[in-house]
């Protein structure tokens, strides 16, 4: 019987770690597959960072649309054939006119599309199990709305045409898009998800849209009078990058930092500015605010470099103030980019024990510190680094407490009359000190990956998780790095 017994347990050890790392896995895949007698064409998608990945479709063929910690989730994916011409043989347009807006469609890890293209009638046709997004973003590019590619929408030259003329162009496209997002509201079968991408996409995009007049501002020309109109409109419009700026990377679209771009062209614009990049990066760091003043900036330095502009003396600058998001730094100057992850709300919702009073999810307890930066210490009595490093700990969060620092102390002693043991020993008695119910089966010890304590995970004012392993408060890099996470509102 004994022997039995340590056969099950070693078989339960087992099983979990194989739950615990297949659970840590990377999301799956998601797999465009052409059909028999599809004509080839090829898909693109881009992370947070623009770094662009695809492939060509042909009858028969897999390409993969991977997931990794910097991806969009959902994301777009883009099927950019250009359209035949009427003359034979020439599959470029013609001097001065764009190609032919491609189809776009939304999917998530796991999801398989099988794709027909006829490249004669410009045709394509979309299976796959969630028939319902596939046949909505597919409506979508056949109105005169899409979702890539703003300057699809409205083929006309943005700086020359007279605002008033722009604004009824604008005004109908924006009654397609709106009853376009009604149609989505209304239809069934679409993951909410992917409906709320649609939805985020689409708003942006047609905010985005209205600024084409400040996107299109050539140094060389005029400086464009704004009519009350047109920034009435803008000024109504400009609530939607609110609704969306506190997103994490992941959980938006790129259609966001380039509506924060356009913006800041147009706020140059409207002060008397020419919105070349050095002034509309002036305009960004200045307007905004944390991870969306990091991005759109990075937006704005990415796009110049891809067209060979100089920006060596604006990276200089970005990189004085844009920490705690120095992987936009490594992906300008092409280095490898360290993972920028953003995590569901499950993962925040362990129980927690408390030295008085009722137990209550993690999730309430950081609700209650809103708005402030929190520094979780993960800790345990029986843990000698621990104990050494709590005095540090304390002497950080009394220190930057006025500038909005709260730091809680998560024990994940399995006893809890050795974690109250403890307690009783600290100086600054139990304040903020709370224990996981259930410490072997916590979520957020798994999402982490803590196997091995102290170990400090800092959450930025919104919430977002900025270091999920910072370095310990007795650290002397400690101060520097706190206050650089503080600073951002």
């Amino acid at each position: 019987m004994p022997k039995l017994t340590t056969m099950l347990r070693f078989s339960y050890l087992l099983l979990l770690v194989f739950w615990s790392r297949a659970s840590l896995a990377a999301p799956p895949d998601a797999v465009v597959r052409g059909l028999p007698g599809t004509d080839v064409t090829s898909i693109d998608y881009f992370n947070i960072y623009w770094a662009g990945k695809g492939g060509a479709v042909r009858p028969g063929s897999r390409v993969f649309v991977h997931f990794d910690e910097n991806s969009y989730s959902p994301t777009l994916v883009r099927f950019p054939a250009l359209k035949p011409s009427r003359k034979r043989g020439q599959r470029q347009p013609p001097p001065g006119q764009l190609a032919f807006k491609p189809p776009t469609l939304v999917v998530m890890p796991g999801d398989t599309v099988d794709i027909s293209f006829n490249e004669q009638q410009y045709a394509f046709e979309f299976r796959g199990r969630h028939q319902a997004e596939l046949d909505f973003c597919y409506k979508v590019w056949q109105s005169s709305v899409g979702l890539d590619g703003w300057f699809f929408e409205m083929n006309v030259p943005h700086s020359k045409v007279p605002l008033d003329q722009f604004l009824r162009d604008w005004s109908q496209l924006k009654r397609t898009t709106e009853a376009l997002l009604v149609e989505l509201q209304r239809t069934p079968g679409i993951r909410p998800e992917v409906a709320s991408l649609l939805t985020q996409n689409l708003r942006l995009r047609i905010f985005h849209t209205l600024l084409l007049p400040a996107e299109y501002q050539l140094p060389r020309d005029p400086l464009r009078v704004l009519t009350p109109a047109y920034v009435d409109s803008v000024t109504a419009g400009s609530g939607i990058l609110t609704v969306y700026q506190r997103r994490a990377p992941q959980d938006s679209s790129a259609g966001l930092p380039t509506a924060l771009s356009a913006y800041a062209a147009y706020l140059c614009l409207r002060a008397g500015r020419q919105p070349i990049t050095s002034a509309r990066y002036a305009m960004a760091r200045q307007t905004y605010r944390g991870i969306q003043r990091a991005w759109a900036c990075y937006e704005i330095l990415e796009d110049a470099r891809f067209h060979h502009k100089d920006i060596r003396r604006l990276l200089a600058d970005y990189q004085t103030w844009v920490a705690p998001y120095t992987e936009f730094v490594r992906a300008l100057k092409g280095d490898p980019t360290v993972p920028m992850r953003s995590y569901r709300r499950e993962v925040f919702t362990d129980s927690l024990d408390a030295p008085a009073g009722p137990a209550q999810p993690l999730v309430a307890l950081l609700s209650q510190h809103k708005g402030r930066v929190v520094l979780l210490d993960i800790w345990a009595s029986w843990c000698a680094p621990c104990l050494a490093e709590l005095p540090a700990s304390a002497a950080v969060a009394k220190r930057y407490q006025a500038q909005g620092l709260s730091v809680l102390y998560l024990s994940i002693d399995r006893d809890a009359k050795d974690w109250r043991r403890a307690l009783g020993r600290l100086r600054g008695g139990p304040a903020n000190h709370f224990r996981f119910t259930n410490p072997v089966a916590s979520r957020l010890r798994r999402e982490f990956e803590i196997t091995s304590i102290p170990r400090y995970l800092v959450l930025d004012r919104t919430g977002a998780v900025r270091s999920p392993d910072a370095i310990r408060p007795s650290d002397e890099r400690f101060a520097a790095f706190i206050e650089g996470i503080l600073a951002q509102p």
